[in-house]
């Protein structure tokens, strides 16, 4: 859990402290379903941001794994 608790720290510091900024179109949705999970927005943000990273990693490792086999065994695969 340490990238999430790293996620936490970062979200849950003053908005000037962010290496990012959230627009009003981003934001809207977040607080609606913060409101409906009864969390609060950084929470829920990190929850969100955590979830996306670990999806975005297993893409790239399958597509690294797909990179290594040999164009047989991609159309075999496919």
């Amino acid at each position: 859990m340490l990238l999430f608790d790293r996620l936490r720290k970062v979200l849950a510091s003053p908005a000037a402290a962010r290496p990012f900024k959230l627009d009003a179109d981003l934001l809207v949705p977040l607080r609606r379903l913060a409101e409906r999970e009864q969390r609060s927005v950084e929470d829920l943000t990190c929850d969100l941001l955590a979830e996306a990273l670990a999806h975005r990693q297993q893409a790239d490792a399958s597509l690294q794994g797909w990179r290594r086999l040999t164009q047989r065994e991609q159309e075999v695969a496919a």
